[in-house]
């Protein structure tokens, strides 16, 4: 039922209160007035029920024979299960780093080719072993620093005070071994060690 509709009903609701003390009224223009509002009372709600029924069956219809809408599926799991059964299947086949686990799901997406079938290519092998040796060879050279050799003369207390200054970072990165580098300093400018003067 629309807005209006209802709107029309209300309106035909209303209920009229005639005064019949009142002689200025036409008695049977107001029956006939009456009739006709009867009359459309009458009418539309033959129509409301007609819609009614109209409805009432559509809906036995939709109930009996429901339309051949797939059903819902829990589709958004399936994603995941997917994806975990594609990791263990790479793990079983010896792929275990995840860099290694994400280059293999991104390749099958990109070549839209199953794990199990990727992982007997030989242009996935040939792809996996070269990005193995580049992260073992970054592996390998992350911890090595460039500069000088190290001398053990600069490893020593009286390298440091016969050269007359305290080492710098970039030249001894050991603090402990710095800190007793300044000691030293500091005893010497104090005396300490030097032996004993005595005024005669």
């Amino acid at each position: 039922m629309t807005k209006i509709e209802l709107e029309e009903i209300e309106k035909l609701d209303e209920v009229e209160t005639i005064d019949e003390s009142d002689e200025t009224i036409d008695w049977k223009e107001k029956t006939k007035s009456l009739v006709e509002k009867a009359i459309q009372r009458r009418e539309k709600s033959k129509i409301f029920r007609q819609q009614y029924k109209d409805t009432m069956d559509e809906l036995t219809k939709l109930k009996a024979n429901p339309p051949n809408t797939p059903p819902l599926k829990k589709e958004e799991n399936k994603p995941e299960d997917n994806t975990l059964l594609k990791k263990a299947f790479l793990r079983s086949a010896g792929i275990t780093d995840s860099e290694e686990v994400e280059l293999a799901l991104s390749t099958a997406k990109k070549w839209s080719v199953e794990v199990d079938a990727l992982v007997d290519d030989d242009d996935f092998k040939a792809k996996l072993e070269k990005h193995r040796t580049a992260k073992a060879n970054t592996l390998a050279t992350s911890n090595i620093r460039g500069g000088a050799g190290t001398s053990k003369a600069k490893d020593s207390i009286e390298y440091w005070l016969n050269l007359g200054r305290t080492p710098k970072a970039d030249e001894v990165s050991d603090i402990k071994f710095r800190a007793k580098v300044l000691r030293a300093f500091a005893d010497k400018e104090k005396g300490v060690g030097q032996g004993h003067f005595y005024n005669s």
